[in-house]
């Protein structure tokens, strides 16, 4: 028997945990799988929103997975220069600290999740890691450390934090407290995300917004700007409200159906 882990079955994994937790205490929240459509490759495997807090979550196999995917020369040239381009950001550091996620299952079964930037980082022991900075053998860069991990309970609380007070002297604006992004910050994200995109002339001539795999000289193309996919993005979760909040409708119109004949 294959004991292989799936992506696909550890994001059902944190669907069922999400959705227990949310059972359970009624703090409603809009959650998009995006396996099989066009905002995998916008966004990545789940986009979430929490009254007003924004987040992104990309799972993996194994931690290991990420370091995989964002060195040069992957198959996914997107992650690669959103690596880079963190690295020399401050402030798409800042927000995706904060509102973009690597997840993967432990030995244990039990899932992680920590900031995707920081997950690329090799893990090693704290004391060779205070040596190495305390002897200066290389740049210091926080991303070639590891954050902090969370399991799925700890995510869940700190994406429902109920003070929304923002904090920056210029965006940036951050949540004082708790994880996610104002919708703002996503925006300045998906061009963090993005900026590496370029106009390429495809076959036929024609300007398409895209970028170049390295690995096949193949184009890739992004239909969108960042603004449009935040945009589309916004959309498809006033939909889903909407849609959950007709579902809870019918439910109540099937009990008082109940009722009403007994």
């Amino acid at each position: 028997m294959s004991l292989e882990k799936y992506e696909s079955h550890l994001v059902g994994q944190f669907l069922q945990l999400w959705g227990r937790r949310e059972g359970v205490e009624s703090m409603p929240a809009t959650i998009l799988n995006n396996a099989q459509n066009p905002f995998d490759h916008w966004f990545g495997d789940i986009c979430g929103e929490v009254r007003h807090r924004y987040f992104l979550i990309e799972f993996k196999q194994t931690r290991d997975g990420f370091a995989e995917e964002a060195k040069p020369g992957s198959k996914k040239p997107d992650r690669t220069a959103l690596y880079q381009h963190l690295r020399s950001d401050e402030s798409c550091r800042k927000i995706a600290r904060v509102g973009h996620f690597a997840a993967y299952q432990e030995d244990s079964g039990v899932l992680a999740f920590e900031p995707y930037a920081h997950s690329i980082a090799p893990l090693r022991p704290k004391m060779d890691i205070v040596n190495e900075i305390l002897n200066g053998t290389q740049p210091w860069s926080e991303l070639d450390y590891r954050a902090w991990t969370f399991n799925f309970n700890k995510l869940y609380d700190a994406l429902h934090e109920s003070d929304l007070t923002l904090y920056g002297e210029r965006p940036p604006w951050l949540f004082k407290r708790g994880l996610g992004i104002p919708v703002a910050d996503l925006e300045q994200y998906v061009s963090c995300m993005y900026s590496h995109i370029n106009f390429y002339e495809n076959d036929k001539g024609l300007l398409l917004l895209g970028s170049i795999n390295p690995a096949n000289n193949e184009l890739k193309t992004v239909a969108l700007s960042p603004f449009q996919m935040v945009s589309e993005l916004k959309v498809k979760f006033e939909r889903m409200r909407l849609a959950m909040a007709e579902e809870l409708a019918d439910e109540e119109r099937e009990k008082r159906t109940d009722r009403d004949a007994h």
